[in-house]
């Protein structure tokens, strides 16, 4: 493999880097590798720009990152709906966006109100990182926001950090069938099935990144239940003071797509959010990998 000497430019923002000089479409060597893995540890969000991948060749660089996860719907409502948003080329890709084909979606469409979140934080080891590289993309509108978790903490006070270091998140998917409803009231009720393939799981509120040793929050109300040892109303109340801190647009990125984007994030240190566009009159299409939780490892000393 040819390493071509990735070059790292600190964005105009509190988190992610840009890299240049990497072309995705030839073989990752491992010095390119080693230099954006360690700009992704430390900056949270990379983005290379000009890309030329199909799903075939994005798999491929996915994969060099970790084993991919692929997409699979909470609860589907039959074989079809459950296979309906992966690639046909490439299933462990999965398509965003608002296509369809006979009349039916087969993207995942977000356009409503932001909606700040951390992939799968449901499960007891949510996706190590999510990366998605855009086809087409919107004149206006369809930004990704990203929020630091790390700038966060440590912007708090030392008292509270304190008051919360040792405190356990509990999540659930009925916790986060909850949080849809509101949107969604028709959405149908959760199968016993699907909440005992589920059982809640336990997060640390404060987490160590286990290749720098950065503390960060790790917080997703859409899906918590409650703190350990805490009442819910108690839970949620501080819930919602650290949400409302780790939103501020002073950790904020916003990505403004433009197609060949290739965009990866750690899904472990960042809130992210989509944004409206104007659906009816533009098609967007992204393709997305989701890397799998891997071991944690020990932090530097």
């Amino acid at each position: 493999m040819q390493d071509t000497g990735a070059v790292r430019h600190r964005l105009d923002a509190a988190i992610g880097v840009e890299v240049t000089g990497v072309d995705l479409s030839r073989p990752l060597g491992d010095a390119d590798l080693r230099t954006m893995t360690d700009a992704l540890n430390r900056h949270a969000v990379l983005l290379l720009r000009d890309q030329q991948l199909d799903p075939k060749s994005l798999a491929a660089v996915a994969r060099r990152f970790g084993p991919l996860e692929r997409f699979k719907m909470l609860q589907p409502k039959s074989p079809e709906h459950a296979e309906r948003y992966l690639c046909p080329e490439e299933p462990d890709i999965s398509l965003i966006g608002n296509l369809r084909a006979n009349g039916k979606r087969i993207a995942i469409f977000t356009n409503g109100a932001p909606d700040w979140h951390i992939d799968y934080m449901y499960r007891p080891r949510p996706n190590r990182c999510t990366l998605l590289y855009a086809v087409e993309t919107p004149p206006v509108g369809a930004d990704t926001l990203f929020s630091s978790l790390e700038a966060a903490y440590d912007a708090l006070d030392e008292a509270l950090k304190r008051e919360i270091d040792d405190l356990q998140g509990i999540y659930s998917v009925e916790r986060l069938d909850e949080f849809f409803r509101l949107s969604e009231p028709e959405r149908p009720l959760l199968r016993a099935d699907t909440i005992a393939a589920n059982p809640p799981a336990i997060h640390p509120l404060v987490r160590r990144h286990p290749a720098t040793g950065r503390k960060g929050l790790f917080l997703a109300p859409n899906a918590l239940s409650h703190f350990d040892g805490m009442s819910r109303e108690e839970s949620l109340a501080l819930a919602e003071r650290l949400f409302e801190h780790a939103i501020r647009p002073a950790f904020h990125y916003r990505h403004v797509w433009r197609n060949g984007d290739f965009l990866l994030w750690d899904n472990l240190t960042t809130l992210h959010s989509a944004t409206l566009f104007d659906g009816e009159r533009h098609r967007r299409l992204l393709y997305r990998a989701m890397i799998g939780a891997s071991p944690e490892s020990a932090p530097p000393p």
